[in-house]
């Protein structure tokens, strides 16, 4: 799942975007994706499994993390799933939910989310 993720995103560098998979965390873990564009900063956390809380906080965590580490002024968070993905993106908490389809266009479509 997340190399079929950065597959997808890695369309955007096209569009001249940054993106980075597998940034290694500060003490420990990592985020699976990291998108700067037009429409603001993102971390793309990558379950094949569906949407759960857990996962959902990790994915905040780490848009917390890339905030501070990368200087930005503000980063969404976004879980994206393999199972069960809904049938629109959807935002929960402070976490968009999004199915393997709606990513990209999701991230070309915003201007901040």
């Amino acid at each position: 799942m997340e190399r079929e993720v950065a597959r997808r995103l890695d369309a955007l560098r096209e569009d001249g975007w940054l993106v980075t998979h597998d940034v290694q965390k500060d003490r420990g873990g990592n985020l699976d994706h990291f998108v700067c564009g037009p429409g603001g900063a993102y971390t793309i956390e990558t379950k094949s499994g569906s949407n759960r809380a857990a996962a959902r906080n990790q994915a905040i965590g780490n848009a917390v993390w890339a905030k501070e580490k990368f200087g930005q002024r503000w980063v969404s968070a976004i879980l994206c799933v393999g199972t069960d993905p809904l049938e629109r993106p959807l935002k929960q908490g402070h976490a968009w939910i999004v199915g393997l389809d709606d990513l990209v266009p999701l991230l070309k479509g915003q201007r901040s989310l």
